[in-house]
């Protein structure tokens, strides 16, 4: 008898770890009848046949009989039979969801092979015997397989069919990725268009969706990930603008993603940074907040600043924590971490008044039991260490791992809790039975330093009751495992859940939540913090413990890969300070309205919880959570009191200790209650919880009959509205002081504060050299000058570094001086400060760059104008740094140059600052001088740096390839000053001590094609590709017209004429005292456009030129 299929019961998930999908074939099969499952012993059994590189699926169309798997390494025959049918001889049969249900799979070895007979109706076998004996011949290459499976994914090719505009719509990027959910690899094609973002599975295992996609203008945010400790991921954050009112061209669900969020895993990082560039630049991160997770940004800083003044709840802080530390809910080996919160799971009623109830947030769960931490720090001496030993560590397993995410989750998510323990369900006494136990468990088990999850704080509380009836099986004390026992003074899990996201945004963990910040995701989460703190894990579980790209072995590969996947990760460290304490902390909440979000509130009991219909915790709701959180954030810290806050009190400053915020007034809810005026994101998460209801709607209901969806969408229009508003006035700020110093931000540069070659759009010779006049000067009185830069902040900012190892800081706009700082390892040595480069916040052009310096040291340091302080230092190279710049589109490295004749190359990707945590190494290292490195430029993509030495050589390097240089050239016996590559990169200026300035051809392998002297010598230069400019040891400023020299440009009628070799009349800017460095670059808007030029020089004199008027032209 034919039975219609009535689920689809396949899914990744029952693949073994590692097996990848092939092909499916519609089938009928003969059910060997020694093998039970067929339950009315048909002898035609309908269905589907799944062919993986490690097995054989059956899936019957009846769901009453199990899914069976078939293992390639235990057939013994595969064997045709005609045309259209084979057999397939196994001893060996796994049995798994029955009746579509989650239960423990069965595995059946018989002693006497079986035989099942399979018969492809539509189609010949060929195919399928092809494919099937090679994977058998493939069983234990696991490298082939993987290889296999890599081109695959190459050949495989995006179906432009499914772009939703097929005539206006270009597709700017195609690249292989993988799409990641909890325990599921999905390899397919991501697709980036003018319009949307797309996925096509490499197999449609759904049977549904043959493209995911979403427009661009829905895209929420985009945050670069990890995956493995590896910088390849990437996560985009949807939202649903149909139930916004906005009019696009989605207007059903078919063209939208089906989760809220997707994580991609790329090939390589370079890969990655290509399409986060690419979505990045069409969300606009600046202006939406897209850019709001990327730690390099302002918004962690003003989202630490909303928190301190109470404007979000220690939920929402702690989930952006996670989200901006590489968090995430597609990941089950990076799933959010919450702490620990209350001690008191034993009392009839919880007073939340008593300090004695709350857990101590300043330790580390493995030190909250003095004894046992006696014990950690006794191994952790007697540890052996040096010598190709791995470094110490006190606790050998982590606090947060995809087993311990699924121990909670056992209830929710029973399906994958099978899949991570091949089959089975844990012994009964060590699954998640009661919430004492496992605390007395994490207290006093030398095993066992777990901490929660954010489930515990929402008001979903599948995961605590057995709502799927699972056979959990008996304890020891004969009593089965059903729901999860709860302390004394919660009556049902809604109330415990309740209490406990009361206790969370209780005074006494508002005051002291930054401890466990600091453990977690700051300054105590490694090197000797950590181990001062009792805080430090086993190595592989820390970025950048261990390079598994320079792994050859694939075996040891696997291992390494296999451990930092099941063994725990830590977060991304995000504060290398003490995090500042809450200085606002909000009354306790009513348990009983915490939770309190209009229609959509939970507040049933046990029973209500088990037959409500709703969606698993670890799914779509977590994930629109994460959605919903942005929002409230984006809102909560772009207001003008975080920027009041901010210009009061500094950045990550300890703060005076908190005070208790009480509310000015009470409203009344419609059941009559007093509403707490507790900071919460309830609104935004119910209306994002409620837009994405359509993903668990009831198949056929039209979209329009959907009540819930009708009162989200007032409900999302208010939220947009209200976030709108809040940013309205950072937006308007940002502009009014971009629109201003708009010029001094080079068109197409990453670096976009640094003096750029070419980069700015103005030409130089409409005003050098007869356009300038002298706008301010100031006196260093700490002898010379070394470097000098130039930012928007402000009202545009000037950045000097000098002798005595001081960086001062002066405004562009008023002339005054803003801050002085002497940056030093040895407090009193005041070595000179050599070089200056800037690095941007990605999310707010107009607020301070961070000012990263080199010294005479050897050391580079990392200074925060907007807090002004030192941030961090770390030690670059064996002698002076000469050199310092940012490298690349993003600034994603940064390069230094160095007098031990190297050049190193850091990196700065995924939040890595080597200033706040030394680095193991440099990403690349070129030492192949001959002499010590005086100065360095590079090519716009950061790909090539050109390098020039003290003793005159000039050397080209690709840093793909660093081993050995592009070409070398002698240029001339003395030092390199300056170098600068052309706007087109294909030329690069040279000034050197002979007095010349010279223009060498990159092809050419450094030939020069013309030159100019100057009579001194040259110490720096700058050009725009037309005009090359260069710093004398006169004190004086020469300029060459380049462009006339080789022909490719002419000169106005009125500009003035150079000298037959190029150089102009040179401009004195202070007699005798060498220009040691210089910024040239524009400043203005359209007609108000003029040029800046500054120059730094030996005896401490800092000159800042503009480009005159008419009338000042005439006057002078």
């Amino acid at each position: 008898m034919y039975v219609a299929r009535t689920a689809k019961r396949f899914s990744f998930l029952l693949l073994d770890e590692g097996e990848d999908y092939l092909q499916e074939y519609i089938c009928v099969c003969r059910w060997p009848n020694e093998v039970a499952g067929n339950w009315n012993g048909q002898s035609d059994v309908h269905g589907t046949l799944r062919v993986c590189s490690k097995s054989l699926f059956f899936e019957a169309d009846d769901i009453r009989i199990p899914v069976v798997r078939l293992p390639l390494a235990k057939v013994e025959s595969l064997e045709p039979t005609g045309g259209k049918s084979f057999t397939v001889t196994t001893s060996m049969v796994t049995k798994m969801k029955a009746n579509n249900q989650d239960h423990p799979y069965v595995f059946e070895k018989s002693p006497n092979p079986r035989q099942w007979g399979f018969m492809l109706p539509n189609r010949s076998i060929d195919e399928l015997i092809s494919i099937a004996t090679e994977q058998m011949l493939l069983k234990d290459a696991g490298d082939m397989l993987q290889q296999q499976a890599q081109e695959r994914q190459n050949k495989f090719q995006f179906d432009t069919s499914r772009l939703v505009k097929r005539f206006s719509e270009k597709i700017e990027r195609e690249v292989p990725v993988t799409q990641l959910t909890p325990l599921v690899r999905e390899p397919g094609k991501l697709v980036i268009t003018s319009l949307r973002v797309y996925f096509q599975p490499l197999n449609n295992v759904s049977g549904t969706t043959l493209v995911l996609t979403h427009p661009l203008s829905a895209v929420a945010a985009v945050a670069r990930r990890r995956f493995s400790l590896r910088p390849i991921g990437l996560e985009v954050f949807f939202y649903d603008p149909t139930t916004t009112g906005e009019n696009t061209e989605a207007s059903s669900s078919e063209h939208l993603w089906d989760a809220p969020s997707a994580f991609f895993v790329f090939r390589s990082v370079e890969a990655r940074e290509q399409v986060a560039a690419l979505l990045l630049n069409h969300v606009g991160s600046e202006k939406t907040g897209g850019a709001i997770l990327e730690v390099k940004g302002r918004w962690l800083m003003k989202v630490t600043r909303a928190w301190q003044l109470g404007r979000i709840s220690n939920f929402d802080y702690l989930l952006y924590l996670n989200l901006a530390a590489g968090r995430s809910f597609n990941d089950l080996t990076q799933w959010p971490v919450f702490p620990w919160i209350l001690a008191d799971y034993y009392s009839k009623e919880l007073d939340l008044d008593n300090p004695a109830s709350f857990r101590d947030l300043s330790k580390p769960v493995g030190a909250l039991n003095p004894e046992r931490l006696e014990m950690f720090r006794f191994r952790y001496k007697e540890m052996p260490f040096g010598d190709g030993m791995p470094p110490r560590f006190l606790y050998g397993t982590h606090y947060s791992t995809p087993g311990y995410v699924m121990f909670w989750l056992l209830r929710s998510a029973p399906g994958r809790v099978l899949q991570l323990q091949n089959g089975k369900f844990d012994a009964p006494d060590r699954l998640f039975c009661s919430v004492a136990k496992t605390w007395e468990s994490v207290t006093s088990n030398a095993a066992d330093v777990k901490e929660l999850i954010p489930e515990f704080f929402l008001p979903n509380g599948d995961f605590l009751i057995n709502k799927f009836s699972l056979a959990l099986g008996k304890r020891q004390s004969g009593k089965p495992v059903g729901d999860v026992e709860l302390p004394p003074w919660a009556d049902s899990p809604s109330d415990f859940l309740s209490k406990h996201r009361a206790a969370l945004e209780s005074p006494h963990v508002s005051a002291n939540l930054h401890h466990w910040i600091d453990l977690i995701f700051g300054h105590k989460q490694r090197g000797e913090k950590a181990v001062e703190a009792d805080n430090l894990f086993y190595y592989l579980s820390y970025e950048g413990g261990v390079d598994i790209e320079q792994v050859t072995d694939p075996l040891e590969r696997r291992a390494l890969e296999s451990q930092i996947n099941e063994f725990g990760q830590t977060p991304m460290q995000l504060f290398s300070q003490p995090h500042p304490p809450r200085r606002v902390c909000p009354k306790t909440p009513d348990p009983a309205l915490v939770f309190h979000i209009g229609p959509a509130t939970n507040k049933g009991s046990s029973r209500d919880l088990k037959t409500a219909p709703s969606k698993a915790s670890y799914d779509t709701s977590s994930q629109a959570l994460s959605v919903a959180l942005l929002s409230a954030v984006m809102s909560a810290a772009s207001s003008d009191s975080i920027d009041a806050f901010d210009d009061a009190v500094g950045t990550c400053q300890p703060l005076a200790p908190p005070v208790e915020y009480v509310p000015e007034q009470q409203e009344e809810t419609n059941n009559g209650a007093e509403e707490q005026q507790q900071p919460s994101t309830a609104g935004p998460y119910a209306a994002v919880l409620q837009q994405w209801s359509f993903l668990d709607r009831t198949p056929g209901l039209p979209r329009s009959q959907s009540a819930r969806e009708a009162g989200a969408r007032v409900q999302v229009q208010e939220l947009r509205a209200s976030v709108s508003k809040g940013m309205k006035g950072l937006n308007s700020r940002f502009n009014a002081l971009a629109g201003k110093f708009k010029g001094m931000v080079p068109s197409g540069s990453s670096n976009s504060f640094t003096s750029s070659s070419g980069g700015d759009r103005l030409r130089w010779s409409d005003w050098m050299p007869h356009k300038l006049n002298q706008k301010y000067s100031f006196k260093f009185p700490h002898g010379g000058i070394n470097a000098v830069a130039v930012s928007n902040a402000g009202d545009g900012t000037l950045y000097c570094a000098g002798h005595n190892a001081t960086l001062r800081l002066w405004s562009l706009e008023s002339g005054m001086q803003m801050r002085s700082a002497r940056l030093e390892a040895n407090v009193g040595a005041g070595l000179p400060l050599s070089s200056i480069s800037l690095l941007p916040s990605s999310s707010d052009q107009s607020g301070q760059p961070l000012v990263l310096v080199g010294s005479y040291d050897n050391a580079i340091y990392a200074y925060s104008a907007e807090a002004g302080r030192l941030v961090g230092h770390f030690m670059a190279h064996d002698n002076a740094v000469s050199d310092v710049k940012l490298v690349g589109p993003g600034c994603q490295k940064l390069a230094t140059a160095s007098w031990d004749c190297s050049v190193k190359i850091w990196s700065l990707s995924e939040g890595r600052h080597p200033w706040e945590s030394a680095p193991l190494f440099p990403v690349v290292e070129i030492a192949d001088h001959e002499s010590g490195v005086w100065a360095m430029d590079f090519s716009n993509d950061g790909n090539v740096v050109v390098t020039g030495t003290d003793e005159g050589d000039i050397s080209a390097w690709d840093l793909r390839t660093p081993q050995s240089a592009i070409w070398r050239a002698k240029h001339t016996s003395d030092y390199i000053g300056g170098l600068a590559f052309t706007p087109d990169q294909s030329q690069i200026v040279v000034a050197s001590a002979d007095g010349q300035m010279s223009l060498l051809s990159m092809a050419d392998g450094g030939k020069p094609l013309i030159s100019a002297s100057c009579g001194v010598p040259l110490r720096c230069c700058k050009t725009d590709g037309v005009l090359c400019v260069g710093g004398g040891d006169d004190g004086k400023l020469y300029i060459w017209n380049v462009g006339q020299q080789l022909g490719t440009v002419r000169g106005k009628p009125d500009d003035p004429v150079p000298e037959p070799d190029g150089l102009y009349k040179p401009l004195e800017c202070c007699s005798g005292s060498a220009v040691n460095s210089l910024v040239v670059q524009g400043v203005g808007v359209g007609e108000a456009s003029q040029l800046m030029v500054v120059t730094g020089h030996d005896e401490g004199e800092i000159m800042v030129y503009h480009g005159a008027s008419e009338q000042d032209t005439l006057r002078s």
